[in-house]
């Protein structure tokens, strides 16, 4: 397990809230789909935009690349988000000690692209 980039849930929209961590200094490293935004820099990515109203109930917090979502074993109090299939590969979230965590594998990511997690 691997700590990549943390995620920022928004219920502004991504174009404002991109355009918030540009000026911080990120740039946009990828577009997956519609809602979600990979930002860093040194092309590695550093934030998650998402919008998305499941996220939206969770908050900010960590996302972790493991080997495979589907063989990790449920939070004490089961997954907030239940493993699923996105466009890189598995995802699933919980919340551990009152803190949202976030897990996905790369299962389907392009090549090009998975240098971007870490």
């Amino acid at each position: 397990m691997q700590l990549s980039f943390i995620m920022v849930p928004t219920i502004s929209g991504t174009r404002q809230t991109v355009a918030h961590w540009r000026e911080a200094g990120l740039e946009e490293l990828w577009r997956p789909d519609g809602h979600t935004v990979l930002l860093g820099s040194a092309d590695k990515a550093q934030v998650m935009v998402e919008d998305n109203s499941a996220e939206w109930d969770l908050g900010r917090g960590p996302v972790f690349v493991v080997d495979e979502v589907a063989a990790l074993e449920a939070p004490v109090h089961g997954w907030s988000i239940e493993p699923t299939t996105v466009t890189v590969g598995g995802y699933a979230a919980g919340v551990v000690h009152g803190c949202p965590v976030r897990y996905m594998d790369l299962t389907r990511c392009p090549g090009d692209k998975r240098e971007l997690f870490g």
